[in-house]
């Protein structure tokens, strides 16, 4: 199994012990245990987030209980140290040749003229748009072959991103120019991302409709308020170098939005295309936590029924800081579960501006095959802008939210659950007390009514939490 098959690649480890097991256990008719490894391992393949210990398993991984957790542990105990490239490749060389058109002759290729490092997510874009002429696939297991490629210090690896070295850079070089001449790959000098389409030139026809749209463009807005380690200038330039439109708004939710900006006529209409960024540093979530703000965003973003993505810059905390890495991680796991929001988790600044403009080119992939009438069926930016201003309705819902939150046995699931069912507190204690005057079975039934995200009543201490505030 390849990495790329995991929901997060450092469990891979743990992964490949689950799976040598169950072959063990198979191998002894243990078809309970060994049924149980393999449940395990469905839930890894979907788990975005690293297990760190055995316990964390058995709390957050479907199938592990206390002696696969007692496993888990011992396995991450004798994990491996990941080798590193030799920091010297010396005068020794290399007598390797890889076959044309070959997987390790595609990622030399790729990697030949990148004036940065590349990650394993910028192949496939790189093959699609400068080795077209090959008529090229993405290799299959590329970190098993870019691990290869390090181990004969051909490429090294830093953080997850590959390099040639001096020897890699003399045979890309070298196989480059044995290519057959009708076939020579069009390598212009890369740097990461900068296969995200330029949508400002991109112009949109829609055939099904009677016309009226001329083009559109993927428009990025960011907060006026994100200076977090990045003042606008730095993130309008680093973007725009990557052909994004970047546009500074006032945000009343998150810190990154996009629209979709329509020409129509000699107008143009900005649609909500309903994505929402929270971007942290580790400090600053650490911070956010403490001060109780973190909750007061996660509500505010759920309520506004976007589809909503926190993103941890970093994962390292000062040390004087009251908040260690593990709160922050299990702050993300809640964030995760409870709410329902996507994690995404960038090494610093540079590569969470990577990750924006991938994810600014994806969209405008995803909105090209749209059609008129799918476009203007989204909310307008200004519509989604007012419906999340903090001075309309909406802040009833809020210090609902905020209320609740206050009060013990009252955890972030039950609150969810309560404002999904309710948007008032004037309306819940209007229907308590209806089914009060009903009598005890109707009350009990009311408030079991109310559902959690996996189908289940709140629990009993919660509602009779809700009993103690609203009616005695």
């Amino acid at each position: 199994m390849s990495k790329s098959k995991l929901g997060c690649e450092e469990n891979s480890y743990i992964y490949y012990k689950l799976e040598s097991l169950k072959r063990a256990l198979q191998k002894q008719n243990n078809d309970q245990k060994a049924s149980n490894a393999k449940r395990i391992q469905q839930a890894l393949e979907k788990f975005p987030l690293p297990i760190i210990s055995g316990k964390a398993a058995a709390l957050l991984v479907q199938g592990v209980g206390p002696w696969w957790a007692s496993e888990i542990d011992s396995w991450l105990k004798d994990k491996p140290v990941k080798r590193k490239a030799s920091p010297q490749p010396g005068n020794k060389k290399i007598s390797y040749n890889p076959p044309f058109r070959s997987p390790e002759w595609v990622c030399l290729m790729c990697l030949n003229k990148s004036e940065e490092s590349l990650a394993t997510y910028d192949f496939p874009y790189i093959i699609s748009k400068y080795l077209s002429d090959y008529k090229l696939e993405e290799p299959q297991n590329l970190d098993i072959i870019l691990q290869h490629l390090a181990e004969i210090d051909i490429i090294k690896e830093e953080n997850g991103k590959y390099f040639l070295t001096e020897i890699g850079k003399s045979l890309a070089l070298k196989l480059h120019s044995e290519c057959p001449t009708v076939q020579k790959p069009l390598l212009e000098s890369f740097i990461p991302d900068s296969w995200i389409k330029n949508t400002s030139s991109q112009e949109f026809y829609d055939q099904e409709t009677d016309g009226g749209i001329d083009d559109f463009s993927i428009v990025l807005f960011v907060d006026s308020a994100e200076r977090q380690s990045m003042d606008f200038n730095v993130i309008c330039s680093r973007l725009e170098n990557r052909n994004v439109i970047v546009e500074r708004r006032k945000l009343w939710i998150g810190d990154y939005q996009w629209v979709c900006r329509v020409k129509i006529g000699k107008k143009y209409q900005d649609y909500m295309l309903n994505y929402v960024v929270e971007r942290k540093t580790a400090d600053d979530l650490a911070q956010s936590i403490i001060d109780s703000r973190y909750e007061d965003q996660k509500i505010r973003m759920k309520m506004s029924n976007a589809v909503c993505i926190y993103l941890l810059e970093g994962t390292i905390v000062k040390k004087s800081s009251k908040v260690n890495s593990s709160t922050i991680l299990n702050s993300l796991l809640s964030t995760k579960f409870n709410y329902n929001f996507l994690i995404k988790n960038t090494a610093d600044s540079k590569d969470t501006l990577n990750w924006l403009a991938r994810f600014t080119n994806a969209l405008f992939n995803e909105v090209s095959s749209w059609s008129y009438s799918k476009i203007s069926s989204l909310s307008t930016y200004e519509e989604f802008y007012d419906f999340t201003s903090p001075h309309n309705g909406v802040t009833v819902g809020d210090i609902f939210g905020k209320q609740l939150r206050a009060i013990e046995n009252l955890g972030e699931q039950s609150t969810l659950a309560i404002l999904k069912k309710y948007k008032t507190p004037m309306k819940m204690f209007l229907e308590l007390k209806n089914a009060q005057d009903k009598g005890k079975r109707e009350l009990n039934r009311v408030l079991k009514s109310i559902k959690l995200a996996n189908g289940n009543c709140i629990s009993k201490n919660t509602r009779n939490a809700l009993i103690e505030l609203f009616l005695n």
